[in-house]
């Protein structure tokens, strides 16, 4: 980065082709080349301090962005402000601007409670009493958790987008990051999280806890979204891009970053390699329980530690040829490493020996030793090392140095002071808390259910106990779609898409046997529905339950009626298991609600079924503890009281 500063201020020359003269370098003429995208967040942020204007095209590390982060963090808070760690990081963003001294005043208003409780505790203090700073504190929680609350309300009446731009207008975040470095393309990763939340829901996905879960699960499997590119390819910006996307063209100034980077090799250490022409294992030997190499395992990996050269070396090789002027190579070494490159260097031969190519871990390892062989080998080495040096900020530079420590002798106790140990007592060793290590503090409702049959019942019984014993742990894994011989539309295909319709039909209009179809039609034209499914729905049955007292109820109040509704609640652990005896020990609820209507009188809560059963007594008895979970979730989300509950479809059931 220094080295594109002093060539700009100098300036560097270049020589022009179509005017055949020397011209002063421009931001334009520079591209740097990387092995793989994992550096362009790193190196856009080092670039926008510098005040450098970098085009990066299809950046990665969308999610690992401050303000992104920033914005995730806060979203979560939204959705259950008892997470710590979310919570903690939007009061230390600039959304708050607390201090770290301002967050420990908040902690040592109580100790022993989650932050969030922490924070309820502070701010319930006489403001009077406090420090200034404690002051200054209060004034700023006040303001936020009045932000919060409204933020919460938002979430629950309306989409996705609409709670996110009004964080933008509240906070004033999307200003803020404008005139940080790098500006506009912060304010351009924002505004294409409003752009990827309206995405979301448009393809039929609602909720601010799904969108945040769905967020979890990209980042959780390493995957990333490109960021949005707010500059012209064409402006007078430093370029950035990968080797690979770098063949056929050329540049004035080329700098290839990280060439003392190891190569990936872990193919190579692998117990059991597999190439075109061999199959290495290793050798278990049950006698002795050792495993031994075989020879095919050795010849292996050398076959694929071979192709793996020869890749990086076709890479090294477009590399090298992309500049037409200059070409800076970017990497550290240590001092002694010029003495191996000495080594390697002798030799007659134009090319390096196989030994030396074979040796080579990283592009360094190559490059030096033919650096080596040049008459001023000297000056090259030193400018490596200088421009290497400077790069501190971008994290590239590998130390050299190795620190050794010799290793002192182990105090062993001699065997008369050694203290005996009862071989029995040391295997008949019970965990405390097992039960803990073997429950998952994450549960969907669809787990749990069976626990809330009785709503006066604080404890389990052994049936339900047992019950959640056989199916806490995980869910029954699937058949994949390939694999099933099945070649009918299943049951739970056709359950699942007229629940969907129940849930997007227009309670404003009227509901007709056109209308219904209209709406199935374009569920399959849109792709929600697969058309085999469409073509399997009852569409009569979906009328015929508008024609109910309870249909007809909720289209006399269509506006009173809300529909897929997220939630998540803490439980005590010890509620649902009974081995949980640990008071501070909860589980984390979720599922979504399919609906529920708002009386004056109270909230009427009802949730589809399909299932295709005449006995209604059955169907209650059935579905009895999921409602009774979801009317405890309303109890925590609004301040009315659930009067009825309801499992409907073709007629309402009441519990």
């Amino acid at each position: 980065m220094q080295q594109i500063q002093q060539m700009m201020a100098e300036p560097a020359m270049l020589y022009d082709r179509k005017q055949q003269q020397l011209r002063p370098v421009t931001y334009g003429d520079i591209t740097i080349l990387t092995r793989s995208r994992s550096l362009n967040t790193v190196i856009q942020d080092e670039f926008a301090k510098a005040a450098i204007p970098l085009v990066l095209p299809d950046a990665k590390n969308y999610f690992k962005t401050t303000e992104l982060q920033v914005m995730l963090s806060l979203l979560r808070v939204v959705d259950n402000p008892k997470q710590e760690i979310p919570l903690v990081a939007v009061l230390r963003s600039p959304i708050v601007g607390l201090t770290a001294d301002q967050l420990t005043l908040i902690r040592l208003a109580d100790r022993s409670q989650p932050y969030y409780d922490a924070v309820s505790a502070f701010l319930s203090q006489d403001e009077s009493t406090l420090t200034p700073l404690g002051q200054e504190t209060y004034h700023k929680l006040q303001r936020f958790m009045t932000q919060l609350n409204q933020f919460r309300e938002l979430a629950r009446n309306n989409q996705l987008v609409d709670l996110i731009w009004a964080i933008y207008a509240e906070t004033g975040y999307l200003d803020f990051v404008g005139g940080m470095p790098g500006g506009p393309q912060r304010q351009a990763n924002l505004r294409a999280l409003y752009e990827r939340a309206h995405t979301y829901e448009q393809n039929g996905f609602k909720g601010l806890f799904p969108f945040v879960h769905f967020v979890e699960l990209m980042q959780r499997g390493d995957q990333d979204l490109a960021q949005p590119v707010v500059l012209d390819p064409n402006v007078n910006a430093v370029h950035v891009m990968t080797i690979h996307q770098s063949k056929g063209l050329e540049f004035p100034v080329v700098f290839l970053l990280n060439t003392s980077k190891r190569f990936n090799e872990q193919d190579t250490h692998q117990r059991i390699a597999l190439t075109a022409q061999q199959i290495g294992i290793k050798w278990y030997d049950q006698a002795t329980h050792m495993e031994f190499p075989l020879p095919q395992l050795e010849l292996a990996k050398a076959e694929l530690k071979q192709q793996l050269q020869a890749e990086e070396m076709r890479l090294l090789y477009v590399a090298l040829t992309r500049a037409e002027q200059r070409l800076i190579l970017v990497g550290a070494a240590a001092e002694k490493q010029r003495e191996v490159w000495s080594d390697q260097a002798d030799g007659q031969q134009t090319v390096l020996s196989p030994l030396v190519r074979s040796s080579g871990h990283s592009y360094l390892d190559w490059i030096g030793p033919s650096l080596m062989r040049h008459p001023d080998a000297q000056q090259p080495i030193q400018l490596l090392s200088r421009w290497a040096s400077r790069h501190n900020d971008f994290n590239l530079q590998f130390s050299g140095e190795i620190a050794v420590q010799e290793a002192s002798e182990p105090d062993i106790m001699p065997h008369d002071e050694a203290e005996s140990i009862d071989l029995h007592t040391f295997f008949d060793y019970q965990y405390p808390h097992l039960a803990a290590s073997q429950t998952t503090g994450f549960q969907a409702v669809s787990e749990i259910k069976r626990a809330f049959d009785d709503p006066d019942t604080i404890e389990l019984t052994d049936q339900r106990l047992d019950y959640l014993q056989q199916h806490r742990y995980q869910s029954d894994f699937v058949t994949p779609a390939f694999l099933s011989e099945a070649t009918t539309v299943s049951a739970t295909a056709i359950g699942s898409a007229t629940h969907l319709v129940l849930q997007e039909i227009d309670l404003t209009q009227p509901i007709t046997a056109d209308s219904v179809n209209q709406l199935v039609t374009q569920l399959a034209t849109d792709g929600v529905i697969a058309p085999e499914v469409a073509a399997k729905i009852d569409q009569n049955q979906v009328l015929n339950f508008f024609t109910t007292p309870f249909g007809q109820l909720l289209i006399a109040h269509a506006d009173d009626v809300q529909r897929e509704v997220p939630f998540s609640m803490l439980l005590p652990a010890s509620r649902l298991f009974a081995q949980m005896q640990n008071e501070d020990e909860q589980v984390l609820i979720h599922g979504i609600i399919d609906g529920y209507l708002t009386l004056p009188e109270g909230l009427i809560l009802f949730d589809y079924k399909t299932d295709h059963n005449p006995e209604v007594e059955t169907m209650l008895e059935r579905y009895r503890g999921q409602l009774n979970l979801y009317a405890e979730a309303l109890d925590h989300l609004t301040t009315q009281p659930v009067i009825q509950k309801s499992s409907s479809y073709c007629t309402m059931a009441q519990l």
